[in-house]
């Protein structure tokens, strides 16, 4: 019974919800983290936030291992990271949404970006996943999914 949290101050928690403790805190100095999500295996998860970085741990040894990078031709969020989803069948699979008016599509295992979606203007916790389909929210007067 263990959540995983964050705060707008960089803060993330594991908290034992049944003895109402925090077991671990790292931070992530000059970062608000707004969205975080483990990979379908438990072995591993992600955060992402103001400073774009999409930055992932060993749930293990609770410390980073590493910053998602660019791939070819596709690259970074260049504004705040609001959404994340991670692949429920695929574990290695990322889903991001940013403020850029992009969902960027990322290969854990490679560290990198693979695919975008543009035009989408994603202002908050909007990604879904179900087999082959994903589902965005987005801010429109219309066509909002």
């Amino acid at each position: 019974h263990v959540l995983l949290a964050s705060d707008n101050e960089g803060g993330l928690y594991h908290i034992d919800t049944m003895g109402k403790k925090i077991l671990h805190t790292i931070e992530e100095k000059d970062n608000q983290i707004l969205c975080l999500d483990y990979l379908m295996d438990g072995s591993k998860f992600i955060t992402a936030g103001r400073d774009t970085k999409i930055r992932v741990y060993d749930e293990v040894k609770k410390s980073n291992m590493e910053v998602l990078m660019e791939g070819p031709e596709i690259g970074v969020h260049k504004n705040r990271v609001l959404s994340m989803k991670a692949s429920p069948t695929e574990n290695n699979l990322l889903l991001t949404g940013s403020w850029d008016q992009t969902v960027k599509v990322w290969d854990v295992r490679a560290g990198i970006s693979v695919n975008s979606i543009y035009g989408l203007k994603v202002y908050g916790d909007c990604l879904d996943i179900k087999g082959n389909d994903v589902l965005c929210g987005t801010f429109e007067e219309e066509d909002q999914l």
